[in-house]
């Protein structure tokens, strides 16, 4: 794209709406391209600047989902600084395929936890999960699987000299999931699970609350769905953007 228009600090800032600083400081972080300096000192931007500011204001506005979500948002905005944006197209796809896997996992949550409050539904059957397998299908580490065990989280059998875990096992993985993105913490989530695995679903709740609060535990996955929505809007405004402009 041509560098066509300039702007200063202000006029920029205005147009991404955000203070003077912010510029400077993405600037600094690398996340815009060096501006140049006018004759006085001051910085002098372009519309590539421009493009690169409604990108990172698209990526950083949305609420935060988790690291693997915000680690492929800025691959997008370092091949945006680069000026390549060939490179800024396919790591936006990688984005937008990125936020759609962990609303995938975010829809599994829901349904594991629509299974333990209807007893109907939470019934085991005889397929088995080793580490790495329940790893690759929660987008988690098997260090990770392997902490949450011996956390007491979960549970795994042996099976052919392996640790494997069933499908109920499988469930509070993908509930464990869903309650860390939702801001709960591990000991929280340990004295939560005692209760849902005994069938106390009320108890459960109030295990994940302060004493003082109160939360609906069954929105919990849904409000992340909508956050993740949000982000996925944003990352196809993106798309449409480098269409539009490149």
């Amino acid at each position: 794209m041509g560098k066509g228009n300039i702007y200063s600090t202000h006029q920029i800032a205005k147009h991404s709406g955000v203070c003077a600083n912010t510029v400077r400081n993405y600037e600094k972080y690398g996340f815009i391209s060096k501006s140049k300096r006018a004759r006085n000192g001051y910085r002098i931007f372009t519309d590539v600047h421009k493009l690169q500011m409604t990108i990172c204001r698209l990526i950083f506005t949305p609420p935060y989902i988790n690291s693997s979500i915000r680690k492929a948002s800025k691959e997008v905005i370092y091949a945006a600084a680069k000026e390549d944006f060939g490179l800024c197209k396919e790591q936006n796809a990688k984005y937008i395929k990125a936020i759609e896997n962990e609303r995938t996992k975010a829809n599994e949550a829901v349904i594991a936890l629509a299974n333990f409050c209807n007893p109907k539904n939470n019934k085991n059957n005889d397929i088995y999960y080793d580490r790495k397998e329940a790893a690759a299908i929660i987008g988690s580490t098997v260090e990770t699987i392997r902490n949450w065990e011996r956390n007491g989280l979960i549970f795994s059998t042996k099976k052919n000299n392996k640790n494997v875990y069933d499908k109920r096992e499988m469930d509070f993985m993908r509930l464990i999931y869903i309650l860390l993105i939702g801001g709960f913490g591990i000991e929280k989530i340990y004295y939560s699970f005692m209760f849902l695995r005994d069938s106390q679903n009320e108890q459960a709740l109030e295990a994940l609350c302060d004493s003082h609060d109160y939360i609906d535990i069954d929105n919990i996955g849904k409000n992340i769905i909508e956050k993740m929505t949000e982000v996925s809007i944003s990352a196809h405004k993106i798309k449409e953007l480098l269409e539009k402009n490149i």
